[in-house]
């Protein structure tokens, strides 16, 4: 039929109008499932380039796009702390989340990212963990390493020399390191040093018993260690006899000489200095310790009352298998002065070690020490010990050179 038209109407006036609705146009077949499938194309497509664009953000500057952090640096500066140390002039950036321990000398400072109070002193747990040290040495220690092959290194404006060391572990080293290492640990002892020498003293940088996968932590340390302006130092009494090297702490005010072929390590209250031995790694051979007593031990008005005090109760030991203890009454006493006119006395205990495993059992054994009383505001008395009687000797010899350092005015 034909469609009705304005022509049309006019043409048939016998026929009555017809008002009808002109028909509209077309419309595609469009419905809300397909309006949801699109949009939900749409989004999938936007989050797909996205990921794209963030997988290869850093390759758009050859597309001559101009890449923009969105991180300032200030937010890597973020994950580390600053230590600065005024005494000596030095500041060195640490991780956050790491560990940070001051030995009590004042002359060794531990950046970890391990807790060292949960190993005894000397251990790292695994591979995975770092122990990186500023150690305050007497040059000697810088000329040691010293030599016209030396690998050199600047750092903060100073020549340092680079020192790598690996070194095997021995069977009795392995026995002992395994109840508190991993087994990936025992294979060798790996460290890294720079040695700089500056105001008559070597500092010395360490990376201690890291792999080498870790030495980038270490380098990153290294890099931003900065030396600062000082306060005045306690003035040096020289240099030290041939073949001995200086063991000084400056804020306690005294010095020792110690043989120049022993090792020393050192933690938050004492030092202890291992001779040499058959084996590579002499952490576990006996030992000489040097430990400055606090003043929360000094008791009694008479020096002489503290010393048998400190002398029996630092001896005390209690574990499952037996106990170890220093009876007061077997102490003896001995005023003398060493080769450089300082006053000590000489210390005579019975060390008993009682077995509670088997047929129970006492042993004991005769130890010697060596004091000295200090005149700071936190320790009053230094104690000098050797761990094994076949060391007494080595002992006495490090014990007798003791003496004070004259203060700069």
């Amino acid at each position: 039929m034909e469609p009705t038209t304005q022509e049309n109407i006019t043409n048939t006036p016998n026929i009555q109008p017809q008002f009808q609705t002109p028909p509209q146009p077309r419309k595609p077949a469009f419905n809300k499932r397909t309006a949801i499938l699109a949009s939900t194309v749409i989004i999938a497509l936007v989050i797909i380039v996205g990921i794209i664009g963030y997988i290869f953000k850093d390759y758009l500057f050859l597309l001559g796009v101009e890449r923009k952090d969105p991180t300032p640096t200030a937010f890597l500066q973020d994950t580390k702390k600053t230590y600065a140390n005024d005494y000596w002039g030095f500041s060195v950036k640490y991780p956050k989340n790491w560990f940070f321990n001051e030995g009590q000398s004042g002359q060794y400072y531990s950046f970890a990212s391990y807790n060292q109070e949960d190993y005894p002193v000397g251990y790292i747990p695994n591979k995975q963990n770092l122990n990186m040290i500023v150690r305050i040495l007497n040059e000697s220690a810088y000329d040691r390493y010293a030599s016209p092959t030396a690998k050199i290194r600047e750092i903060s404006g100073l020549e340092a020399i680079e020192v790598e060391e690996r070194s095997a572990l021995g069977p009795r080293d392995r026995d002992i390191i395994r109840k508190y290492n991993s087994e990936e640990m025992l294979n060798d002892h790996y460290t890294r040093s720079y040695y700089i020498k500056r105001n008559g003293y070597a500092f010395a940088i360490i990376a201690d018993r890291a792999d080498s996968a870790l030495i980038s932590n270490f380098d990153e340390f290294v890099s931003d260690f900065q030396f600062t302006k000082t306060r005045e130092y306690m003035s040096e009494t020289g240099n030290p006899p041939k073949g001995k090297f200086y063991s000084q702490d400056v804020k306690l005010g005294y010095i020792f000489e110690y043989p120049g072929n022993f090792t020393v390590k050192g933690d938050s209250y004492a030092a202890f200095f291992y001779p040499p031995t058959t084996e590579m790694n002499p952490l576990f051979a006996p030992y000489i310790k040097v430990e400055p007593i606090d003043n929360i031990y000094n008791d009694s008005e008479l020096f002489e009352e503290n010393i048998i005090q400190v002398a029996s109760g630092f001896c005390d030991a209690s574990g499952p298998t037996g106990s170890t203890y220093c009876p007061k009454e077997s102490i003896a006493l001995k005023k003398f002065m060493n080769k450089y006119n300082a006053e000590g006395y000489e210390v005579q205990r019975i060390r008993v070690n009682e077995s509670y495993l088997g047929s129970k059992s006492k042993t004991k054994q005769n130890e010697t020490l060596f004091v000295y009383k200090l005149d700071t505001p936190d320790n009053f008395m230094i104690m000098f010990t050797a761990s094994e009687p076949e060391i007494n000797n080595e002992l006495k010899e490090i014990a007798e050179t003791f003496k004070y350092l004259p203060i700069k005015e």
